[in-house]
């Protein structure tokens, strides 16, 4: 399964657009989830929901091929996921949201 490649890690190189935070997401919803629904997009390269003690914390970060695939999620900031609507953006580097608050 070419998709069992996406269940990595999502902080590996990137193009600087490319990578997308998905928030409010259903405490079910699983990486698999998740790439079934943003795959049709483009190409994902990595996919983590984030888990505190194994339990969903409700976000999740997809890594795209490129920005315009990322660009393609986020032209519809709003997405139906296992009966949720969920919302995508930008996601920014820790260190650069950090400079910003300094600015």
């Amino acid at each position: 399964n070419p998709q069992r490649l996406a269940y990595r890690s999502t902080e590996q190189p990137h193009a600087k657009d490319a990578k997308v935070f998905v928030g409010g997401l259903a405490k079910d919803t699983n990486e698999e989830t998740l790439i079934n629904h943003f795959g049709k997009y483009g190409t994902i390269n990595g996919c983590e929901v984030m888990r505190r003690d194994g339990v969903s914390r409700g976000f999740a970060f997809v890594l795209f091929s490129t920005e315009d695939e990322a660009a393609a999620i986020l032209a519809n900031p709003q997405h139906m996921i296992d009966g949720k609507l969920v919302e995508v953006k930008t996601c920014h580097p820790k260190e650069s949201m950090g400079n910003k608050a300094m600015s």
